[in-house]
């Protein structure tokens, strides 16, 4: 990383970003199926929206745990790098730029209620930039004392891929689309609890409360497959109580579901504490499984 872009480009860690994104795909399909004369201009100022969100809570996330990833490369020094405590980024640069990057989000936001004459827009859209802010920063500080993974799982899951569906729809009534927001919430769940497993030794050494430190690794993995088991029993029900996607694509969905679940459960053995390649293995496979599956079920919720 010779340039100050390359710097940047890594500090924005593009590989996690398919996390907030398919979030968006998500709310967006449901808003075009929702309303077939949805506007491309909010498709547009969504998605922008979602990128300043995205660049926001990865600055500043890098920002608020820098004393925790600087503990973990002294403790795994041959490890991934880390911005801030491998001097790719001064702590002061990435707190700017999130700042900067939660101006425009705010801008957007506000111009998408003016554009759609919606203050409820607005709120959820605050709620969004909030939860983070709840998350990493005191006095809350919640991915500090044991409710991290709840708040990104319902952040993830719910409030994001709904602002994109309301400022397309301005609906918040119809319950058609509800077992696609648990199936997706369950799922964003379960990727929570992974990101910790990386991080137990570090996270237990430095005092922070997660499922990982206070459970365990296997018990952490047991709740990733229970919560993933769960998703796939909502999915697999959801013809017989609702008419919202053809049977072959639920039944595509379930196979990539169960395809990805048994890569999952042939590395688990092995991610173990520490056992970085493998828990990295792991979570590749859940979050194809998750990616994935949600990609599937929004392109057919656009192009029904």
């Amino acid at each position: 990383m010779e340039t100050t872009f390359q710097k940047w480009i890594f500090a924005s860690k593009i590989m996690s970003w398919p996390k907030l994104l398919v979030a968006y795909i998500l709310g967006i399909s449901i808003g075009i199926h929702k309303n077939q004369e949805y506007s491309l201009l909010m498709v547009g100022l969504g998605f922008l929206f979602t990128i300043f969100l995205l660049l926001y809570i990865v600055f500043l996330n890098d920002y608020a745990d820098r004393e925790i990833d600087a503990l973990k490369r002294k403790l795994f020094p041959k490890e991934s790098l880390k911005t801030i405590p491998d001097a790719i980024l001064p702590a002061q640069h990435l707190l700017r730029a999130g700042l900067v990057f939660f101006v425009l989000g705010i801008i957007v936001n506000v111009i998408i209620g003016i554009i759609i004459s919606s203050w409820i827009s607005f709120v959820i859209g605050l709620c969004c930039f909030v939860f983070f802010f709840i998350y990493s920063f005191p006095p809350i500080r919640l991915n500090y004392r044991g409710g991290g993974e709840i708040l990104e799982g319902f952040g993830v899951g719910l409030v994001l891929p709904f602002y994109n569906y309301y400022i397309l729809t301005l609906d918040f009534t119809d319950t058609l689309y509800l077992p696609v927001v648990v199936f997706y919430i369950l799922l964003s769940l379960s990727s929570a609890l992974a990101s910790g497993l990386s991080d137990e030794a570090s996270d237990r050494q430095g005092g922070k409360i997660t499922f990982v430190t206070v459970f365990g690794n296997s018990y952490a993995r047991m709740g990733i497959f229970i919560l993933v088991g769960f998703a796939i029993l909502v999915l697999a029900f959801l013809p017989f109580f609702y008419n919202l996607f053809q049977n072959w694509v639920i039944g595509l969905v379930l196979l990539f579901l169960l395809y990805n679940l048994n890569r999952m459960n042939r590395v688990s053995p092995r991610a173990i504490t520490n056992a970085f390649i493998e828990q990295k293995l792991f979570k590749k496979y859940l979050h194809n499984a998750i990616w994935g599956s949600i990609l599937i079920l929004s392109v057919h919720l656009i192009f029904l």
